[in-house]
């Protein structure tokens, strides 16, 4: 890791002239998207249109922070969804019928580059986790930023490569496997300066079976296959201010820096943060959608194992309302684990649906203890409970979770047929269980189900 990068921040000013905004077309020289069958569509020659929008800023000092190592713990490629415990951003989501739909949003305005004194950045790639509306679903638009200092007029290649798991890989070698799409157009700006540009890439058809997805993006000369040398008078671009505002990612990003240089493979020892605000690259998607999303609401609970305090299905509707469900452990003098079970139960309008979201809010009285969501799978197998990624451990604080399934079970075989039940459970462990009756106690303030209906 290189010391915690100096930043050139730049502040956006909302307002633009006609003469700020340009349009074109870039022709795409190379490449491919994976289709739901898991085929390869060839999209060269494809047109994407575009509209390019200058962010007028201001440049500030470089600001200078303590030097800062982070661990990344990574995604298994067996995962079967996308795990989130960060802040929720209850205003993210838009409900239909709507042609479009934003599926993630990295864009509150403020806007950061690396300062072209210390550092280039024509390749660096980052996390996304778009909502349950991005599952599957085409992408109509894409939302990128980049800043080019005006040194070299001749075109580029913008080059995009996504990925849908993170693995460590042996040194030297890209740590991101099951490639959803690999694809670059020509491109030449109007104007040095910072540029917020949104393609219409709707002709390529690009999907992902996943809602946690790692999308890079790279600067090119125009040779034909994308793998020209980099192009450093252009830049990445970040909305740094705040988290994203429709979906999520982690405050980090990698950076193509290790080697010398940037060279397209993506290692985990390349992990980076901003020495200022959030380290979340510039992108916004926005995928076809007729759908609507709406939400499931728990009409039962129980607790098989444990004791039921306070609370009933109403406590879990909304959050930070003062009014939740409160479960002590099982009456053992030494419990085993899990050390308490809640299951929930919900009915939804509609038994068509094509994304399910489990959303919660929970904490432990101690530290210590870890929750794993489950599902009951009704029909298209054997029927029984299935787990939703791995435990995670609970805080002493309400925490937001968040989990969209994207595994292999048809989502339908989540919802009764016949009568639009529902079920959910939470598994309560913790290392240590010998001992005493222990006087911890976990409360859960919200369990909703977020679903959408084709």
């Amino acid at each position: 890791m290189r010391r915690v990068l100096s930043l050139l921040l730049l502040a956006a000013v909302s307002m633009v002239s006609a003469a700020d905004v340009h349009h074109g077309e870039m022709e795409v020289a190379f490449g491919w998207v994976r289709m739901p069958d898991g085929s390869r569509k060839d999209v060269t020659g494809m047109k994407f249109p575009y509209v390019a929008e200058r962010i007028e800023a201001t440049k500030l000092n470089a600001v200078d922070a303590l030097r800062k190592r982070h661990n990344f713990p990574g995604f298994s490629a067996a995962r079967t969804g996308s795990p989130i415990i960060e802040t929720f951003v209850r205003s993210g989501f838009r409900f239909g019928p709507e042609a479009l739909q934003m599926a993630y949003k990295n864009d509150f305005g403020g806007y950061a580059i690396l300062d072209p004194n210390e550092f280039d950045d024509p390749s660096s790639l980052d996390d996304i986790t778009m909502t349950s509306i991005g599952l599957n679903r085409s992408w109509r638009q894409l939302t990128m930023g980049y800043h080019w200092d005006g040194s070299n007029a001749n075109r580029i290649i913008i080059r995009w490569r996504i990925w849908d798991n993170n693995v460590d890989m042996p040194e030297g070698q890209n740590d991101f496997t099951g490639e959803l799409g690999d694809f670059g157009g020509y491109f030449t700006a109007a104007e040095a300066g910072t540029y917020k540009v949104t393609f219409d890439i709707t002709v390529a058809g690009m999907t992902a079976p996943d809602t946690g997805i790692f999308m890079a993006q790279q600067f090119r000369t125009d040779q034909p296959n994308g793998e020209g040398p980099f192009r450093t008078d252009y830049r990445n671009v970040y909305s740094y201010v705040q988290p994203p505002q429709i979906g999520t990612s982690m405050n980090q990003w990698w950076f193509d820096w290790d080697n010398g240089g940037p060279d397209g493979i993506y290692e985990n020892t390349e992990i980076d943060v901003l020495s200022d605000g959030f380290s979340n690259m510039l992108y916004v998607i926005e995928v076809e959608s007729n759908s609507q999303q709406l939400f499931g609401y728990p009409n039962t609970v129980s607790v098989p194992k444990g004791q039921l305090k306070l609370g009933d299905s109403l406590s879990l509707w909304y959050d930070q309302d003062n009014d939740y469900l409160s479960v002590g452990e099982a009456r053992t003098p030494r419990p085993s684990n899990p050390v308490a079970i809640i299951e929930i139960g919900g009915r939804l309008i509609s038994a068509n649906v094509s994304a399910i979201t489990l959303q919660s809010s929970a904490r432990a009285t101690q530290p210590g203890s870890s929750y794993q969501l489950q599902m009951y799978r009704y029909g298209g197998g054997t029927p029984g409970w299935v787990n939703l990624g791995t435990p995670n451990p609970l805080t002493a604080t309400f925490q937001p979770i968040q989990y969209t399934y994207g595994g292999t079970i048809p989502i339908r075989d989540f919802v009764n047929q016949t009568t639009r039940d529902v079920r959910a459970r939470i598994l309560v462990t913790r290392a240590t269980v010998a001992g005493a009756i222990s006087p911890r106690e976990y409360h859960i303030d919200k369990l909703n189900w977020l679903y959408i209906t084709p």
